[in-house]
């Protein structure tokens, strides 16, 4: 079976700087289409992985609060105030929440690669419906459900298996300087992937290690992938014909 462990922000310089080394990896690029506001978008980008083809997400839908809400919010943060349903606090400029829990993005209605083959798949933003930005409480959460599915057996009676977490990316935004306690957080992150990664090629199943953008108080503009075998990739745009290639294999292996 094959695995795409889908880490949001997961940056291949930090990897190295952390000390990761897989069998093969490198930086993917990242076409302006997916861009908005000059950094690379996640559903699009998500969304343009797993389609084969640039994908633009439609505006979000807005379940709970109206749209002044929300400019007041980015005001707010953008002069260095971080609000939250327990309050507000004065955090360095820019490092605040922006974007609330309450945008929700539906799943496009293109045919991703997922699709084609017995496949399971959780969280994707734009790939799986109702993907939203959540508090840090929630990606905690969805963290471990992440790290729990590689255990799985029910995911493991599937062919094709992509899963998401967003709290490395989350982390991430979070980081003023190195050394500092979400810098320590960030490492401890990095490591329970390398472990899961790990512990999914030890059972002799195939893993691609895949990144939107990579992260460090904001987006960079290079995706991360990594693989125990080699792969034919350039840009996110290449990763379903990888996906493809080797599910053609691992098929006419098992069959």
């Amino acid at each position: 079976m094959l695995w795409v462990l889908c880490v949001d922000g997961l940056s291949f310089d930090i990897w190295e700087e952390f000390g990761y080394q897989l069998p093969h990896q490198s930086e993917m690029g990242i076409p302006q289409e997916c861009y908005r506001n000059g950094v690379p978008f996640t559903p699009d980008v998500w969304g343009s992985m797993f389609l084969g083809s640039v994908y633009k997400h439609p505006k979000s839908k807005e379940t709970e609060l109206n749209p002044l809400r929300l400019r007041a919010r980015r005001f707010l943060r953008n002069h260095g105030i971080a609000w939250s349903r327990r309050g507000a606090k004065v955090v360095p400029k820019g490092m605040g929440d922006a974007v609330p829990s309450y945008l929700v993005f539906q799943q496009m209605p293109h045919k991703t690669v997922l699709e084609d083959y017995n496949s399971f798949s959780w969280g994707i933003p734009a790939v799986c419906d109702g993907f939203t930005f959540k508090s840090y409480q929630g990606n905690v959460q969805d963290h471990e459900a992440f790290k729990s599915m590689v255990f799985s057996t029910y995911c493991r009676s599937f062919d094709l298996v992509a899963i998401y977490t967003h709290l490395i990316d989350e982390v991430a935004h979070r980081v003023i300087r190195r050394g500092d306690r979400n810098w320590r957080r960030l490492k401890y992150l990095y490591s329970e992937v390398h472990a899961l990664y790990q512990a999914i090629t030890r059972r002799g199943e195939e893993v691609l290690l895949v990144s939107d953008h990579g992260c460090l108080g904001g987006h960079t503009h290079k995706a991360f992938i990594g693989s125990d075998q080699e792969f034919q990739v350039d840009n996110i745009l290449d990763v379903r014909g990888e996906i493809e290639r080797r599910m053609e294999r691992i098929l006419g292996v098992k069959g």
